[in-house]
């Protein structure tokens, strides 16, 4: 390993001395007036090694063509910056979300489009959310409300306005939460799917005792909870007696100690 080390570091100064050696002589034939070849791929060189043998394009190669270099000193090259077409709206980043997070504008999107330029039957997604969130308070409270106020449902057809109420919505969170039993869960489907004369008298008779067996152990329940607070209640009253006198007995004691000591 150390071997390849030192073997690749004095290799490494070798090769830059011999390109430093081959830079010199370029230069100083440059300086000279020579003409001097571009370097080439290996595998070209090769192939021009060999067309060389030929003393007709060997004199060729190595003419100094004076007419073609003043031609080319006269071509002037004006250098300038390519032209950007930038867009003048802001673009999305990292910085401007959080710039303009709380803006009307930024809120469902970049530079929202103007009302007069909307198409018929579109809506944006702030309409879209708007109405939505009417009509959720709409079903919630159970009041009427004319939705032709509303610029973005006036823009929809009959046809739109149906389907956005009835294929979108809003998640809606409820406070409360009734829980019952699967039983009635499955009474309320074959209601609902219209089996209702599955639905026998002893199912209703066995929903009907388990609804009364669910009373009673709720009553029972509340007994026992009631006898436990009782217990627990004469408990800690035995413990602060207890307490009570214990403190009053070491009061005592210490106070004995206390006249041992004085005599």
């Amino acid at each position: 390993m150390v071997v390849k080390k030192l073997w690749n570091k004095f290799g490494g100064e070798a090769k830059t001395a011999i390109y430093q050696k081959k830079s010199i002589e370029k230069f100083e034939k440059l300086a000279a007036g020579e003409k001097v070849a571009a370097p080439k791929h290996p595998t070209d060189q090769k192939y021009f090694d060999l067309a060389l043998r030929d003393e007709k394009i060997a004199e060729e190669v190595k003419r100094k063509n004076e007419d073609l270099i003043d031609k080319v000193n006269k071509i002037k090259i004006n250098s300038t910056e390519v032209q950007q077409d930038r867009s003048s709206r802001p673009l999305p980043s990292r910085e401007s979300e959080w710039q303009y997070r709380d803006t009307p504008d930024y809120k469902f999107g970049f530079h929202e489009i103007p009302s007069e330029k909307m198409e018929s039957n579109t809506i944006s997604a702030r309409e879209m959310y708007e109405l939505l969130s009417i009509q959720a308070k709409v079903e919630k409270d159970g009041r009427q409300v004319d939705l032709m106020a509303h610029e973005g449902y006036r823009r929809l057809s009959p046809e739109r306005r149906e389907n956005l109420f009835k294929y979108f919505g809003l998640f809606v969170t409820s406070e409360q939460q009734s829980v019952v039993d699967r039983s009635e869960v499955e009474l309320l489907v074959d209601y609902m799917n219209n089996r209702t004369g599955e639905i026998d008298k002893n199912r209703l008779a066995i929903q009907v005792k388990r609804e009364a067996l669910a009373r009673v152990r709720k009553e029972r329940n509340k007994e026992i909870d009631h006898e436990k607070r009782e217990e627990e209640q004469q408990r800690l009253l035995e413990m602060e007696k207890r307490r009570d006198r214990e403190f009053e007995r070491l009061t005592q004691k210490l106070k004995e100690v206390e006249q041992d000591t004085l005599k």
